[in-house]
């Protein structure tokens, strides 16, 4: 029996360190070291900012999970314009040939949404995802990821954990996070708002 500390490999897991705090939209790079993938808005919330991006006066009315940050995506169109955005870091370790890790992030609905899914993932790839040339689906990244959720992520209070153990190929250095299938193969369920 082999025995392991738990260590959480990932950078700024909460989004609390910045170097700027946030003053529109699609500024989750000041969420150091995160980015966004697609050249579409991934939003960075933090408390130190006033109006739209505040935490939690910014339209959703939203806390932060921890503390005082949390980053925003949009995970589905609705209009068959297949629009979505991503979260991408790479990981403080490189994963290990054969080991296993419990994958987890958690996920809310902002309160004006019409709908929640069923379908958000978390890729884990040995580079960095890249949007180089033109997706085949809008902006749909095309990859199978290891970790998705398996119930409707409809809480707009709660924050819902999506999560499962993921044995490494070994070599793994970046998550992704965000929807990765179209909408057509995305279930909905309808919450109210717009």
């Amino acid at each position: 029996i082999h025995y392991s500390h738990a260590q959480n490999l990932v950078p700024n897991y909460s989004f609390e360190v910045y170097d700027t705090c946030p003053s529109h939209a699609n500024q989750i790079s000041f969420a150091i070291p995160w980015q966004g993938v697609t050249t579409n808005s991934t939003d960075y919330f933090n408390s130190c900012s006033t109006g739209s991006i505040g935490v939690p006066l910014n339209g959703c009315w939203q806390y932060a999970r921890t503390r005082n940050a949390y980053a925003g995506i949009w995970v589905i169109d609705g209009y068959g314009g297949e629009y979505s955005t991503y979260l991408q870091v790479k990981l403080d370790t490189t994963l290990q040939h054969d080991s296993c890790y419990l994958i987890e992030f958690y996920c809310n609905v902002h309160n004006a949404s019409g709908y929640a899914i069923d379908k958000m993932g978390a890729y884990l790839s040995n580079t960095a995802v890249s949007t180089v040339g033109p997706l085949l689906n809008g902006t749909v990244l095309q990859y199978t990821p290891q970790i998705v959720s398996h119930q409707f992520l409809n809480d707009t209070l709660n924050w819902m954990r999506v999560g499962g153990y993921y044995k490494a190929n070994g070599g793994e250095q970046y998550i992704t996070i965000g929807n990765f299938s179209t909408d057509s193969a995305t279930d909905t369920v309808h919450i109210g708002g717009f």
